[in-house]
């Protein structure tokens, strides 16, 4: 099973050892401290395969790193048990999940439309 970003040079795959765990009753947290938005997907996911959410996450990853200074990733929650369990500690629940993590370690969960300029808004509002 192959990870759906792992060959784009825009958007890191992150893999179980981009997380650590403080301690067992917190969720696990990336190695970094710079702001970081996150896609969670499923291999299985039909949206997350989606000609429409692969273009969106490739515009975000060209466009956010260099002009806001906040990374891109994704994650397969569904490649093996260790990446099951991760999501489930850190309660990804529905396909594709896009999360956004600020400079503070503040987490927001972006529930709009899967487009540039409404993300754009939200990251501001959420820096």
């Amino acid at each position: 099973m192959s990870l759906l970003y792992k060959k784009s040079k825009n958007v890191k795959e992150l893999l179980p050892k981009d997380f650590k765990v403080s301690n067992l009753k917190s969720s696990p947290k990336l190695n970094t401290k710079i702001p970081h938005l996150t896609i969670y997907y499923a291999h299985w996911c039909p949206h997350c395969h989606s000609p429409e959410m692969i273009e969106f996450t490739e515009a975000l990853g060209q466009n956010l790193p260099k002009k806001a200074g906040i990374d891109v990733n994704a994650f397969n929650c569904e490649y093996n048990n260790t990446h099951q369990e991760i999501a489930q500690n850190m309660n990804i629940s529905g396909f594709p999940t896009i999360r956004y993590t600020n400079s503070n370690g503040k987490i927001n969960d972006y529930m709009g439309p899967r487009e540039v300029e409404p993300l754009i808004l939200f990251l501001v509002k959420n820096s």
